[in-house]
């Protein structure tokens, strides 16, 4: 004879996941993509930094190698053709943190140049002076500093006074 026990439906065994279950695992997802977007974010602002450096290392180069080859600006005064041939770069000048010029001692036609966006020049009004008098080219040493706009982080573009320029990230080797 049956009992009623054997007559109710009996749960099957049923496998799957709790709530709370699906909850932890949604957290810890959540979690882990915040940490690798953080991640990301810094990794793309450091490389902005660091193109920065690099541009602004290559316009210092161009600009030694002008005064290295005795090139003379355009439109420079003759009268002052010595000093035509002598450059300054000055980076950030009259206070723009993204902007960089440079111009021969004698006067001439001004070559500006930009930041890509997101980096800065932390100190503005500095300047690296290139001059040739043979055999030697010499140039003020100096390091110039970039950085993002969120202040960090920084790399530094290194200048010996004997025109050697080279990218660095926290500072230039004695």
């Amino acid at each position: 004879r049956r009992t009623h026990a054997d007559m109710t439906p009996k749960l099957q065994n049923l496998s799957g996941f709790t709530f709370l279950e699906v909850l932890v695992n949604v957290f810890i997802l959540a979690l882990v993509s915040t940490i690798l977007l953080l991640g990301a974010a810094a990794a793309r602002r450091n490389a902005i930094v660091r193109s920065a450096a690099q541009q602004i290392a290559g316009f210092l180069r161009e600009t030694g190698g002008l005064a290295l080859n005795g090139v003379k600006a355009a439109n420079c005064d003759p009268a002052n053709s010595v000093d035509c041939s002598r450059y300054v770069v000055i980076v950030g000048p009259a206070g723009r943190k993204s902007e960089y010029v440079r111009r021969a001692v004698g006067g001439g036609t001004e070559v500006r140049g930009v930041l890509p966006a997101g980096a800065v020049f932390p100190v503005t009004e500095q300047e690296v002076r290139f001059a040739y008098t043979p055999p030697t080219l010499t140039a003020t040493a100096t390091s110039v500093a970039l950085e993002h706009t969120t202040g960090a982080p920084q790399w530094l573009v290194c200048v010996t006074s004997l025109g050697s320029i080279a990218v660095h990230a926290r500072s230039c080797p004695p």
